[in-house]
């Protein structure tokens, strides 16, 4: 299925596979009706699926770093004193994210959007879910600057206190690794190399200054951003909240809509670990 049809012998300008093409392609299946080649996909375990941007990780050390988030998260979890910690970012916008929602059969959904550009309004969120019992920690700000990440990762040690050190699992923004942030933290054991824009001071040195605070930062590959579970969350306040609202005139509104997604999950930690996958 990741071949691209635009490839093949009989070249087609798509670059999606459709029922028609694929029985077109396996003439051999003898197969006449694409509802007979979607039953037969089905069968052998292949689904019509949203793809990502990136359909692989380009780090080169990818393979690598995924066992090494492996070993560190079946040691850490055998290790009632440590903690996994999943963190992610999220910027939405006062414009509503698309979104299916109920109509008039013929009709496509619409909402009163403001003819300004979407950029002039935004809104930050932090959020943090711990791996073993589903502990939600969240935040929304106008921005998100390494004095925010400095404070947050204080309020996170405070919030996870029972434990003695936290590994979080974060992406790779710049900003979670800067001089400022690192030196807040104690010692880093990560055995790569924090990435760093080229005009930056080298972290390095920082990540072994010996900080306050218990925080290990574990970095995922870079764009590979399925890897972590707090995705799934904002999947959900996607569908619920951010599309197709009607907030776009006021925006203080949908910030207190989207308060009120987090309150609700704040205190029902099995139910964020059922939605960011980290239990079925």
């Amino acid at each position: 299925m990741r071949r691209d049809p635009s490839r093949e012998a009989d070249a087609s300008p798509s670059s999606r596979w459709t029922l028609k093409r694929i029985r077109q392609s396996c003439d051999w299946l003898q197969l006449e009706t694409d509802s007979g080649m979607a039953q037969l996909l089905d069968r052998i375990g292949l689904s019509y699926t949203r793809g990502r941007t990136f359909v692989e990780s380009p780090d080169e050390d990818f393979d690598e770093k995924c066992r090494y988030l492996d070993r560190l998260q079946t040691w850490v979890a055998e290790d009632e004193s440590q903690r996994v910690v999943y963190l992610d970012e999220l910027q939405y916008y006062k414009h509503p994210e698309p979104g299916c929602g109920w109509e008039a059969r013929g009709c496509q959904p619409t909402v009163d959007r403001p003819t300004a550009s979407k950029y002039d309004w935004s809104r930050h969120v932090l959020a943090a879910v711990g791996a073993d019992r589903g502990q939600l920690t969240w935040h929304q700000a106008p921005g998100i600057d390494r004095d925010m990440l400095r404070t947050w990762y204080h309020h996170l040690v405070e919030i996870h206190s029972e434990v003695d050190r936290l590994w979080i699992h974060l992406d790779n923004w710049p900003v979670h690794f800067h001089i400022d942030v690192l030196k807040s933290l104690e010692s880093q054991r990560w055995p790569w190399t924090f990435r760093s824009p080229p005009n930056w001071p080298d972290p390095s040195e920082a990540a072994e200054h010996p900080g306050d605070l218990p925080v290990q930062l574990v970095p995922f590959p870079v764009y590979a951003s399925w890897l972590n579970p707090v995705e799934r969350l904002w999947r959900q306040l996607k569908r619920q909240v951010l599309a197709l609202h009607r907030d776009a005139l006021e925006p203080d509104r949908l910030v207190e809509r989207v308060e009120a997604f987090f309150n609700m999950r704040e205190g029902n930690p099995s139910q964020v670990l059922r939605e960011v996958g980290l239990s079925s």
